[in-house]
């Protein structure tokens, strides 16, 4: 039993993680980081965006009703936010989202601990924003990552999803999560082997033209194999992208499932015979860690990944292959490999799943985190000791 637990003669601490943009089953946020705290001993609540107030898996959740527009949840919605982690009443406050760090800094002076949760690297990511005028991302980019370096010098703990995202802040006050997958949650013992399942791409997320959405639909096109299919477990964004796929000929092979819980998911992953990730090299996913990727090895697939250099370990474990990510014609190659070659596909599987096993997975990060939390709330704020990364 951790140091966060309850015992007979103290209560369990209650934490309160708070997002306005995501929604309450988000896969790190719910899934993993909520759900871990609660298995040690946490009673915690979750307020972000959902249809209505649920308590779900001992996580007690508290409806965030979803602004129309930019500008109401910037004002309306972060109001909401704040006036309902007050409401909690929590010994621990953990952000997900940048646009929260005026209510972390509110209940910062009101002397609550706060946690900040960095999934993204911000500043990267505007560095690719389309609606930003071309010559203003560049300082658009240092501004944010200078209001992020002196706001969260007054917040207790930075969690970050990525070493890269970690390397900007302070060791001391720094710990890395990623997003790794649970080990029993995608998996299925009983799916067939690669060989029985038929020439089936999976794609797990919303995908947009940076994610690749024209270069996947075209490269199942392009396989030179009749019944080869791609699924799209997720939408399509913007959805008037819709349109312009259509015009390829790969959309007729093409399934788009939308939105899949996690059991969809499961049943997705379990009857494709390859995952596919092959993200644009943009400045915020040259360093990324999809937690797509990490799935599809976690179930025993192969995946077609971009050929960035720190994906490139994937590759030398045998576990996929890399390919240029605006190169549809190498993209269908890869998988028209992996179609005629069942069994050394399976092999490459084999090889990810044990990768997964003993180096990427949720179990050691749910470690790190709780760890943190423990001593965060053991000790006086002003003498806390260097988190594990």
């Amino acid at each position: 039993m951790t140091d966060g637990a309850a015992t007979a003669d103290r209560p369990r601490p209650r934490v309160a993680h708070l997002s306005s943009v995501h929604e309450a089953n988000d896969t790190r946020i719910f899934e993993r980081e909520c759900r871990a705290l609660v298995d040690a001993g946490y009673d915690v609540v979750l307020v972000a965006l959902a249809p209505a107030d649920a308590r779900c898996h001992g996580v007690s959740v508290v409806a965030v009703p979803e602004a129309p527009n930019r500008r109401a949840r910037m004002l309306g919605t972060t109001r909401f936010v704040y006036s309902q982690a007050r409401a909690a009443a929590a010994e621990l406050y953990h952000l997900h989202d940048p646009e929260l760090i005026p209510v972390g800094l509110l209940l910062k002076l009101a002397g609550h601990r706060v946690v900040m949760d960095l999934h993204e690297d911000t500043p990267r990511q505007i560095l690719d924003k389309p609606w930003i005028a071309p010559l203003l991302r560049r300082p658009a980019a240092w501004a944010m990552s200078a209001v992020e370096h002196v706001v969260l010098a007054a917040f207790d703990l930075v969690v970050a999803a990525t070493p890269v995202i970690a390397d900007r802040f302070p060791d001391r006050k720094t710990v890395i999560v990623q997003n790794f997958p649970d080990l029993a949650e995608l998996g299925d013992e009983a799916a067939p082997p690669l060989s029985l399942r038929g020439p089936i791409a999976a794609y797990v997320g919303n995908v947009a033209d940076t994610r690749g959405a024209r270069e996947i639909v075209d490269a199942i096109g392009r396989v030179r194999c009749g019944d080869a299919r791609l699924r799209i477990v997720g939408q399509l964004q913007p959805a008037e992208l819709a349109d312009e796929l259509a015009e390829q000929p790969g959309w007729s092979r093409t399934t788009l499932t939308g939105f899949l819980d996690r059991a969809g998911v499961a049943e997705e992953l379990n009857r494709a015979m390859v995952g596919l990730c092959t993200l644009h090299p943009t400045p915020a996913y040259l360093e990324a860690q999809p937690v797509k990727l990490y799935e599809y090895l976690s179930v025993g697939l192969p995946v077609v990944l971009s050929d960035f250099p720190r994906w490139r370990h994937i590759e030398r474990e045998g576990c996929g292959l890399a390919v240029d990510p605006l190169d549809s014609r190498a993209i269908a190659e890869a998988l028209e490999w992996v179609f005629s070659h069942p069994d050394l596909a399976q092999e490459m599987g084999e090889r990810g799943r044990r990768l997964v096993r003993d180096a990427f997975n949720w179990d050691v990060e749910a470690e790190r985190l709780t760890r943190s939390y423990d001593r965060l709330l053991r000790e006086p704020q002003r003498a806390r000791r260097r988190p594990e990364r």
